[in-house]
């Protein structure tokens, strides 16, 4: 026999062999992953970046009525609500700090 020459060749080279449980295969990464490789190595590479990633859908939905005024209330109602709250516990503060102020000093007199 004579001298063996190497011939170039194509290795897919995979970390984890979790991916070829059958559900994760069912969800779909996986398999995509799987047959990119296969394509890759038995037609070429061209074919991997003709096969693109499948669309998601990712439009947000219209909000109903009831939720659009639950929001409507939650920014005019509640919001309005809370700054008055808390300058009319402020306001009981500052009275009862000057109230004490004043009685410390009008029983020293």
């Amino acid at each position: 026999a004579g001298p063996v020459t190497p011939a170039p060749g194509k290795l897919v080279l995979l970390g984890c062999s979790e991916m070829f449980r059958r559900n994760f295969i069912q969800q779909g990464g996986a398999m995509d992953l799987f047959m990119n490789s296969v394509d890759g190595l038995t037609l070429g590479e061209d074919l991997i970046h003709v096969r693109g990633k499948k669309p998601v859908n990712r439009t947000i939905d219209k909000p109903s009525a009831a939720s659009r005024r639950l929001w409507k209330v939650v920014n005019y109602a509640l919001a309005s609500t809370t700054i008055a709250a808390i300058g009319i516990v402020v306001a009981v503060l500052r009275r009862r700090a000057r109230n004490a102020y004043a009685m410390k000093y009008a029983a020293g007199s």
